[in-house]
């Protein structure tokens, strides 16, 4: 309300508004969740002599999509094209995003092919947002095409291409998979597993009683990065639970020299 206030003073006083100013204003309402400021300044901008950019309607497409009003965010995207304005990479990437959240996987693929067939290129993100469409809708072979097609694309999957799937393998009980494409991701020279990557596959073998193999995965962690309370707990559980307490002793020991120390879990 008072950045509002302020653009009005400015009005007041002859200082004229630019389409940076109001697109921040539109960026603000959407991000306090009140559409209809956002509508109301963006029909307003004629009369203040600002005309809106493709930024504008990114704003408001990426704005009503995040409320869930992926039929209003549509509207601007014909509207955006009507005057002028193809969608970029980030209008695509932010449309199939929201779609995929609804559920609506046959409408991401369409919206993919039209960007391509408009030649623009998808990035990483585009495709790994993809990839968490299908994990979440339980489509985990066409999340691995994702994964297979990327590179041939020219955009080779990064470490979040690869914590996506394997969480999503390790989720469906396609733990095998997972283990492969963690080794795959061990002898990649360009990327290296992180602690999200190495949690996912901990995760999925102790649910799957595979509590030895989950301490060797714990060992192998500590050449990759540190490790957290969080996973020291959850192995040490499994170890006293199948009563392996030699090692489940030297996870505490090695917790305390590590400096990550116990606490009452």
């Amino acid at each position: 309300d008072l950045a509002r206030d302020i653009l009005q003073e400015m009005q007041d006083v002859g200082c004229h508004a630019n389409q940076v100013m109001v697109d921040t204003l539109i960026k603000g309402a959407l991000a306090a969740g009140d559409m209809e400021t956002a509508n109301m300044l963006f029909k307003k901008m004629a009369s203040m002599n600002v005309l809106p950019g493709r930024a504008t309607y990114n704003i408001l497409i990426h704005g009503f999509s995040k409320l869930g009003r992926l039929d209003q965010a549509w509207e601007f995207k014909k509207e955006m094209r009507r005057e002028g304005f193809l969608p970029d990479m980030y209008t695509y990437t932010v449309l199939i995003r929201a779609l995929c959240k609804q559920g609506k996987m046959q409408a991401s693929i369409d919206l993919m092919k039209e960007m391509r067939l408009n030649k623009v290129v998808p990035d990483v993100v585009t495709f790994n947002t993809l990839a968490v469409g299908f994990c979440e809708a339980s489509l985990i072979d066409d999340a691995i095409k994702v994964f297979d097609c990327m590179s041939n694309m020219g955009c080779p999957p990064d470490r979040i291409t690869y914590n996506i799937l394997i969480d999503g393998l390790c989720k469906h009980d396609r733990l095998y998979e997972a283990q492969c494409l963690m080794n795959k991701l061990l002898k990649n020279d360009a990327l290296t597993p992180n602690i999200v990557t190495f949690s996912c596959l901990l995760d999925g073998l102790l649910k799957h009683r595979k509590v030895a193999e989950a301490y060797e995965l714990l060992n192998k962690m500590k050449e990759y990065c540190e490790i957290d309370r969080f996973n020291y707990t959850m192995v040490l559980n499994a170890l006293c639970q199948q009563s392996m307490w030699d090692e489940a002793g030297e996870v505490l020991k090695e917790m305390k020299e590590r400096g990550c120390y116990p606490n009452h879990i």
